[in-house]
């Protein structure tokens, strides 16, 4: 298959393939992971604007499971729940194709050690969770959804400034 063909429309269904074939192995996964994968099948290294569009014509049509929206969207398996997923993985490289429920569970297990932590010692602690040695904006963002998905769970609730073990 030429990678000049990925926009072809009779190739839609070999994608449609490649993005459940991923999606089984990886899910939780973010867009931007995905898509990533699938143009790595056809030797396609950027996503430009057309082939963007392209997955969003081919994600709307497919009507996946997912959470989030934009870049902050993840897709799941269909008997995935996130309300109840309870997983976290530790080799992702890039904080932001961590989902905000895995990084929720994570954040329970810190509190779990800790039982209450000051909002940035809980970003800290639970990036360092995921071997992340140091903050930056995307690590930063990542737990702190993290954080927000936990609380928003039941696994923790904000006091004085601290989250805690809920």
């Amino acid at each position: 298959v030429l990678p000049e063909e990925f926009t072809f429309g009779h190739r839609e269904g070999l994608i449609m393939s490649q993005i459940l074939d991923v999606i089984a192995c990886e899910a939780p996964i973010s867009r931007d992971l995905l898509c990533r994968r699938v143009l790595s099948m056809w030797g396609i290294s950027r996503i430009g604007s057309r082939i963007d569009e392209h997955f969003n014509r081919i994600f709307v049509r497919m009507n996946l499971k997912s959470t989030g929206v934009g870049k902050g969207r993840f897709f799941w398996k269909q008997d995935q729940n996130p309300k109840e997923y309870m997983n976290y993985r530790l080799y992702m490289t890039n904080a932001s194709d961590i989902c905000p429920e895995e990084v929720s569970v994570a954040v329970r297990e810190v509190l779990e050690a800790q039982i209450s932590l000051s909002q940035e010692d809980l970003i800290r602690e639970t990036a360092r969770l995921f071997g992340y040695a140091r903050l930056g904006n995307i690590v930063e963002s990542s737990m702190q959804q993290g954080i927000d998905k936990a609380i928003q769970r039941g696994f923790a609730k904000k006091e004085n400034e601290r989250i805690i073990l809920e």
